[in-house]
């Protein structure tokens, strides 16, 4: 018999009662059964229990009713064939491990009262590639889609809290869309190559992966804070019209980046966010920034000549600390005191007057205006 019915009534393979009388699939109640094919559970029943199907080889399908809130940890653990559930309206938790090594499923879509996926529960679905997150999901846990391979898109209705890499090991995965700001753990996408953004709406939350080039897209307004610190492969970014904040630490660390293409439009440039990046040689600011961070580009070694905008309202106290390279500097007027404010650690005097006058070596030399 392919089709399989479960209610009050059924007995296992043992000839024990399947449904406890709380009306739950009971613990290990059909554990590696190969006789399952496709199962219906009816309504009435409440939960699945603790390994209640696990390692059922040959199980392919599930149907489930309105009735269960709880699908308990284990539950469907390595079912290999296990490609199709239908998971009922009243669900509102996946426990631990429930279908991780379900090898063959493709494609889940969750009930929207849904809240709770808690660790490991799709782990190593490597089959899986389309996901449909509710609003009412306010739990993602450690691992829940970790080693799933085929995911390549996620969107989230909902701003979730989501768990120490629970996406980890990822490797199709591009693209992750908020629709509000989660709480991610930062281990969230660890080892995920190809993940080129995450974004909230027009805030570009975290770009990772083995990128050199980045450009970003049109239609990002924001760049969140330590969206791409450490990036150590990243050489060039070039930013889009619509950028308007650069966020603080956005950049810090990034070793290898060497240019950096300001666009119109940009306006703040956050504290640290720059920090570090050791090789960047050249730096042209529009004429619509209006602040620089503390920081922002302390110990950006390569740094040799500088311009700094009319426009700017705003420069943060050692904003160009340690920026040993720099032999040229343009500085609105307004700004004084730069010798220990703004250029710490940096040999600055201001530009002689006179053409001829001989300039000295290891000296860094500012031209107010």
């Amino acid at each position: 018999m392919n089709q399989f019915f479960i209610n009050t009534f059924t007995h296992n393979s043992h000839n024990e009662p399947a449904i406890s009388y709380n009306g739950s699939v009971k613990i290990r109640a059909f554990f590696q059964d190969p006789s399952l094919v496709e199962i219906v559970i009816a309504e009435g029943v409440t939960a699945i229990d603790e390994s209640a199907f696990e390692g059922c080889c040959n199980l392919a399908k599930v149907v489930l009713p309105s009735t269960i809130r709880n699908i308990g940890c284990n539950a469907f653990k390595n079912c290999p064939a296990l490609h199709t559930v239908k998971f009922g309206e009243g669900l509102e938790k996946i426990s631990w491990s429930a279908f991780e090594g379900c090898k063959a499923l493709t494609a889940v879509e969750f009930p929207a009262q849904l809240t709770e996926l808690l660790g490991s529960a799709f782990q190593g679905c490597s089959a899986l590639r389309t996901v449909v997150f509710p609003e009412a999901v306010t739990t993602i846990g450690s691992r829940a889609f970790a080693q799933c391979t085929a995911l390549a898109t996620l969107e989230f209705s909902s701003g979730c809290g989501i768990g120490h890499e629970a996406f980890k090991g990822c490797t199709a995965l591009t693209k992750v869309n908020f629709a509000k700001h989660p709480q991610m753990s930062s281990t969230a996408f660890r080892d995920c190559p190809k993940l080129e953004q995450v974004m909230i709406g027009t805030t570009l939350l975290l770009g990772v992966g083995a990128a050199v080039e980045v450009s970003i897209p049109e239609g990002v307004t924001e760049i969140a804070s330590g969206a791409f610190s450490h990036c150590d492969r990243l050489a060039s970014v070039a930013f889009p019209t619509s950028l308007r904040t650069i966020g603080n630490n956005a950049f810090q660390g990034c070793r290898e980046l060497a240019n950096v293409t300001f666009s119109e439009g940009l306006q703040s440039i956050g504290i640290n966010a720059f920090k570090g990046c050791s090789r960047l040689s050249t730096l042209h600011f529009p004429a619509s920034l209006e602040t620089i961070g503390s920081h922002a580009f302390e110990m950006c070694l390569g740094l040799t000549s500088l311009i700094i905008p009319q426009t700017v309202t705003e420069l943060g106290f050692a904003a160009f600390e340690n920026c040993l390279g720099l032999k040229e500097i343009h500085l609105p007027a307004k700004w004084k005191g730069y010798r220990t404010k703004y250029f710490k650690g940096v040999t600055a005097r201001q530009t002689p007057k006179k053409p001829t006058e001989p300039r000295q070596a290891g000296v860094t030399y500012v031209t107010l205006y």
